[in-house]
């Protein structure tokens, strides 16, 4: 037993990792950046470069406050009026804001060229490493996306889907000009609807 240690020390901690430093997540996987320029994606280096020093730094960053602080209903306003409405903190808006106009969610639809889908698959994975919450409506708007275009009248819904805008206001869809889609639980079995997270049906 060491003697000189402070009598409040019980022990000294050495099997944690140390602290994850600011990064770029692009630049430290080797592995990531040989994948995208083998299946085709390396005319989008750049884009991915740029945002693995966002999502190695600031998002990461971001991803914390996002999770300590979750959303919250409210279901009455302070009339006593009915809301039902979700407030998130500004960091998840943050995080769905550079997500969205980065191309996480849509990219491969609004460039539609050659690698554009590996490409965006690598910024997903980009951004899931800073934060994971964010990964079931950014994927799933992605994939909203072909099929809202099956149907002549859904066009602004894919457009808009697709588009490189996060607007996290619950008004009608005709005054955004970006909407992400998520996954609504209707039965206790779990049968799912496609819903817009963040706009009036």
């Amino acid at each position: 037993m060491n003697t000189d240690a402070a009598p409040f020390e019980t022990h000294v901690v050495f099997n944690q990792p140390p602290p994850f430093p600011e990064c770029n997540l692009w630049r430290d996987d080797r592995v990531l950046r040989e994948a995208v320029a083998r299946e085709g994606g390396e005319a989008f280096a750049t884009l991915l470069d740029g945002y693995g020093a966002l999502a190695g730094g600031e998002l990461y960053r971001l991803g914390f406050d996002a999770n300590r602080y979750r959303p919250l209903l409210r279901t009455h306003d302070a009339l006593g009026l009915r809301v039902d409405t979700v407030d998130f903190h500004p960091a998840w808006h943050r995080l769905m804001e550079q997500a969205k106009a980065h191309g996480v969610a849509g990219l491969s639809w609004r460039q539609p060229q050659a690698g554009a889908h590996v490409a965006r698959a690598a910024l997903s994975f980009l951004h899931h490493q800073a934060e994971a919450g964010s990964s079931c409506p950014l994927t799933m708007t992605h994939a909203a996306v072909p099929v809202l275009r099956r149907e002549p009248a859904l066009a602004e819904w894919a457009a808009k889907a697709a588009a490189p805008h996060y607007d996290p206001r619950d008004v009608p869809i005709a005054g955004k000009a970006g909407i992400t889609v998520g996954m609504g639980m209707t039965e206790k079995q779990g049968m799912g609807v496609m819903m817009a997270m963040d706009a009036h049906i």
